[in-house]
C-alpha cells in the first residue's frame, strides 16, 4: 500500500482515532476520579474533546499545509474534502457504535449494549453522562437525548476536514487575531 494512498491515509487515521479513543478514555476516568462534581465533569469533558477534537486537527493542519504546495505545483489535485471523507471513514466503527445505539433504542437489538457504548465513546463520557445516566434503562431514556449522543459522532470528522481544509488553505487563526489586534 503506497503511503499516499487514500486507503493508507484512511487505515492510519483509524489506528489515530483508537489511541486517541484510549488516551481520551485515561484522561476522562483520571480527570472525574481526582476531581468530583460538575466542575470535575467539565474538566474532563474538555480534556476528552481537546484530544478527540483538537489533536487530530493539528496533524491534519499540517498535512493540508503541506499539501498546499503540492497543489500549487500541480503535483496533486485540489480536494478541500479530502479529510472528511478520510474522517467519515476512519472513524466508520464509532458511527456505526452510534447507529446501533439508535438502533437499541428502538428495541432492534438488545439495550445490554449500552455500556459497550459509553465505553466506545469515552472521550464524549462526560456529555452523554448528561444525556444517558447510568441510573437509567435505554428505554427509559428519551429518543432525542439517544439521537444527541450518537450525533457526537460525527464531529470528529468534521473537525478533521476543517483543519485539512485550513491547512490547505493557509488559514491560520493565530494569524487572524494578531491581524485583528493591530488594526
Amino acid at each position: 500500500m503506497k503511503k499516499d494512498s487514500f486507503l493508507f491515509a484512511c487505515a492510519k487515521m483509524l489506528f489515530k482515532y483508537i489511541c486517541y479513543h484510549i488516551l481520551g478514555l485515561l484522561a476522562v476516568i483520571g480527570v472525574i476520579a481526582f476531581i468530583k462534581g460538575a466542575v470535575g465533569a467539565c474538566i474532563a469533558q474538555l480534556f476528552g474533546l481537546g484530544i478527540i477534537l483538537v489533536l487530530p486537527f493539528m496533524s491534519v493542519y499540517k498535512i493540508g499545509d503541506t499539501d498546499y504546495n503540492k497543489v500549487q505545483f500541480n503535483r496533486i489535485k485540489d480536494d478541500p474534502f479530502k479529510y472528511i471523507k478520510i474522517g467519515f471513514i476512519s472513524y466508520s466503527p464509532f458511527i456505526a457504535a452510534s447507529v446501533l445505539i439508535v438502533l437499541a433504542k428502538l428495541g432492534v437489538i438488545s439495550d445490554a449494549y449500552l455500556p459497550f457504548y459509553r465505553l466506545i465513546n469515552a472521550p464524549f463520557m462526560p456529555f452523554i453522562q448528561a444525556l444517558m445516566p447510568t441510573t437509567l434503562t435505554l428505554a427509559e431514556m428519551s429518543l432525542f437525548n439517544v439521537i444527541i449522543a450518537a450525533l457526537t459522532s460525527v464531529l470528529p470528522p468534521i473537525a478533521l476536514g476543517l483543519g485539512y481544509r485550513q491547512g490547505l488553505r493557509r488559514l491560520n487563526i493565530a494569524d487572524a487575531f494578531a491581524a485583528s489586534k493591530k488594526n
